[in-house]
C-alpha cells in the first residue's frame, strides 16, 4: 500500500453507506488523519532533540564526545537532549499503535459482516473480516516482526516508564 487514501472520499462514502453511524465513523476518520500529522510532529522532534550535534554544528562529533562520556555536560544538553527524543519516540510508537486500533473500529464499522461489540482489538477485527486480501495484508502486518516489537515496546514502557519523585533535602 504504497498510495495514500483519500480521506475526503471516505468520509462522503461514510455519509451515504452507512448515515446512521456516520457522525462516529468520520470522527474515527478525522482521528486516523490527525494521527499520522502527531506522528509527524513527534518524529521530527525526536530526529531534531540531537540537532547542536549534528555534522553541521560539530563537525568532528567532538562537543558530542565530551559531554556523552561525562567529561562536560554541566548544563544538561545530551540529557535534554536524550529526553525529548525518547519521549518523542515514545509517543511516535504509542501513536501508530493506537491507529492500529482505530483503523479496526473503522474496519469493523464498514466492513465486517456483522460488526463486533463491546471492546475489541484490531486482531479481533481482523479474526471478524471475510477472507480475501484486506484480510491477508491485515493479518501480514499483524504477524510482522516490526508489529509484536512495537507492541511489546509499549507495554514495557506502560509499566517500566513510572514516574519517580526524588525529594531533595538539601535544598529546603
Amino acid at each position: 500500500m504504497s498510495e495514500a487514501w483519500n480521506l475526503q472520499a471516505l468520509r462522503a462514502q461514510v455519509k451515504i453507506r452507512l448515515p446512521d453511524t456516520s457522525d462516529r465513523l468520520v470522527q474515527v476518520i478525522n482521528s486516523l488523519g490527525r494521527s499520522r500529522g502527531i506522528f509527524e510532529y513527534h518524529k521530527c522532534l525526536a530526529r531534531d532533540a540531537f540537532t547542536a550535534f549534528n555534522v553541521e554544528n560539530d563537525p568532528h562529533g567532538l562537543k558530542f564526545a565530551e559531554r556523552i562520556f561525562g567529561c562536560k555536560d554541566d548544563d544538561g544538553v545530551v540529557h535534554n537532549a536524550g529526553l525529548i527524543s525518547e519521549a518523542n519516540l515514545i509517543a511516535c510508537v504509542a501513536i501508530t499503535c493506537n491507529s492500529y486500533d482505530s483503523f479496526g473500529q473503522l474496519l469493523n464499522a464498514v466492513v465486517v459482516p456483522v460488526p463486533l461489540t463491546g471492546n475489541f482489538y484490531i486482531h479481533n477485527v481482523r479474526d471478524a473480516l471475510p477472507a480475501g486480501k484486506l484480510r491477508d495484508r491485515l493479518n501480514d502486518a499483524l504477524t510482522s516482526e516490526w508489529f509484536g516489537y512495537t507492541h511489546a515496546f509499549m507495554n514495557m514502557v506502560k509499566y517500566y516508564q513510572l514516574i519517580v519523585h526524588n525529594v531533595d533535602l538539601t535544598h529546603r
